[in-house]
């Protein structure tokens, strides 16, 4: 008796099962043994009342011009090691399923090879034990929702959980409506998809009914689009010039005209939108007043690809024949080259427009955060010309309690004279008087990218503390003089993420975590965090940055070698 299997193993080997078939698929084939009647049909094996089936024909896929690059030696070995058959022989493959109206969901999986075939017993089948119907030896499924598996003849496999397995094998020849409607639509496509909506209409009206009452009043007239859709179609070719299609069809002519007007009135309150999300866009105007010329290129930039996004939005149209709605064609046959027809050409231009915005957004607010380093620097440095010696990390009560951090008492510095004189340096950070002020947090101790509101009172820009850094903890700043790795070697301000941020009036900086180095660092901008040095430049720094590299900036009189080019 097989062990028991645990709700994950199950799901793993579920997993298995469908990436193997599907790696090692082939078309359906008939049975004498087993059928009634032998019928012609590639469909045969399709699950009654199924809602979607997907045919696809992988040794012609494998076969194309266009996959000679892909690693067929490895899909190959891969596939025979794991499960004794060959992808590369795997002529098709058929899969259906029903949704969970009443009881279970139902699979069927059905693969037929160029040669003759044997699966592989292992980690694949190791839930099933050897049993016999109709005569018919097979692999018996000890769970309910992993398959058993059945060769109707040797070059073709059948998978499926045994609730589905025994109906599919005592049917007359009698093919499911859905396996009717696609019988011919599949016909040489290197895969065709096809969703019946009819079929899943319980599962989707239900699905709307947990639609939250905030839901967007405008966008509402959405949610009524599946109810009027009937199916949806998707079509891929890559081994021959046949067009690739994505479609959708209407119940009826009426319920397609409806459709169309949703989509039109979309369009408008999208227009809308957008127009007033360009109008309210500070950062950009922002950028375009800056006194940065690459700011302000970059403002243009920004607002060139809002007009051309507000362009796409009004052209926007989704050609409709009859009740059939074509979202996107691709014809291979023009000229012999591969010539997409944008026909949602709203969707498409948006898709690849939205991210260059966001990346000169991104860009944009790792500029100013770098700028809003470079002020704190300056404003260090200014200090330290002031004082003759650097901002400790904070001012220290008699009893020896520090009271408030060194943003604050940087603050004439950066132009915050009035916000200054407004705390109690005698008293801590958290007493009655200076928490009111906590809100006040001047914009620079802010990073543009985080989630957190300059109101929270939450810093990024955090001093570097602990013995041989630049604060470590005494009652008394540091001197040029102490710095003997060099000012432009060393770190004194580092950025950290949104989790690390700090009260920016508390005493509290970064400490190293020996056992990891990178602890509290990125998160605002990808991949890198920003460092101020000694000297007052300002560096980004990548995350993945040699451990021994960062620990040796981070010491100002170590007598470490820094070397920038050590991975």
């Amino acid at each position: 008796m097989p062990a028991p299997l645990t709700s994950r193993s199950a799901s793993h080997r579920l997993l298995c099962v469908l990436l193997t078939v599907l790696l090692a698929a082939g078309p359906v084939g008939t049975t004498p043994s087993l059928c009634a009647a032998q019928s012609d049909s590639p469909l045969e094996y399709i699950v009654p009342d199924a809602a979607a089936v997907l045919v696809l024909r992988p040794k012609q896929v494998f076969a194309a011009d266009r996959m000679r690059l892909m690693p067929l030696e490895v899909i190959q070995a891969a596939g025979i090691k794991e499960t004794g058959i060959d992808p590369l022989e795997t002529e098709e493959l058929v899969i259906s399923v029903r949704p969970p109206l009443q009881g279970p969901p139902a699979y069927a999986v059905h693969a037929r090879f160029s040669n003759a075939c044997e699966l592989k017993t292992g980690r694949l089948t190791q839930h099933t034990t050897p049993s016999r119907l109709n005569e018919q030896k097979y692999l018996k499924s000890q769970h309910p929702m992993l398959p058993s598996f059945l060769r109707p003849d040797n070059k073709s496999l059948l998978a499926a959980p045994q609730h589905v397995l025994e109906p599919l094998l005592s049917r007359t020849g009698d093919e499911s409506p859905i396996a009717v409607r696609i019988g011919t639509a599949a016909a040489g496509d290197d895969l065709y998809a096809f969703l019946d909506l009819e079929a899943a209409r319980p599962i989707i009206e239900m699905a709307l009914s947990q639609v939250p009452p905030d839901f967007p009043e405008e966008a509402r007239p959405l949610l009524e689009i599946p109810s009027l859709l009937k199916s949806v179609e998707l079509t891929i070719n890559i081994s021959n010039s046949s067009l690739t299609e994505l479609m959708v069809t209407a119940n009826s002519e009426a319920d397609a005209e409806r459709v169309e007007t949703i989509l039109e009135e979309m369009k408008h309150v999208v227009q809308a939108l957008f127009v007033t999300a360009t109008e309210e866009d500070t950062e950009t105007q922002r950028m375009l007043a800056s006194e940065d010329p690459v700011e302000q290129a970059m403002g243009r930039y920004i607002q060139r690809i809002q007009d051309e996004i507000g362009k796409a939005i009004l052209q926007f149209n989704v050609p409709r024949e009859g009740t059939t709605f074509k979202l996107a064609q691709l014809d291979l046959s023009q000229n012999g080259q591969n010539q997409l027809t944008y026909v949602a050409v709203t969707g498409v231009l948006v898709a690849l427009l939205l991210p260059a915005i966001q990346a000169a957004r991104e860009a944009a607010r790792r500029t100013a955060a770098m700028n809003s380093m470079k002020q704190i620097m300056l404003a260090i440095l200014m200090y330290e010309n002031d004082k003759k010696s650097f901002p400790n990390h904070a001012n220290y009560s008699q009893d020896g309690k520090p009271l408030l951090s060194w943003r604050v008492h940087i603050l004439p510095y950066l132009g915050e004279e009035a916000l200054y004189e407004q705390f109690h340096l005698e008293e801590p950070w958290n007493s009655e008087h200076n928490q009111s002020l906590i809100p006040q947090m001047p914009a620079v101790y802010s990073d543009p990218s985080s989630a957190l509101g300059v109101d929270q009172g939450r810093t990024h820009f955090l001093g570097v503390k602990g013995e041989g850094m630049f604060f470590d903890g005494s009652n008394e700043g540091r001197r040029i003089r102490d710095i003997r790795d060099g000012t432009s070697n060393s770190i004194a301000v580092l950025q950290v993420n949104d989790d690390r941020a700090a009260v920016w009036t508390r005493p509290d900086d970064w400490e190293l975590d020996e056992g990891d180095a990178m602890k509290g660092l990125g998160g605002p901008h990808p991949e890198i965090f920003l460092a101020g040095f000694c000297d007052g430049h300002v560096q980004a720094i990548l995350v993945d940055v040699n451990a021994r590299l960062f620990k040796s900036l981070l010491t100002i009189s170590g007598g470490e070698n820094v070397d920038w080019n050590r991975r």
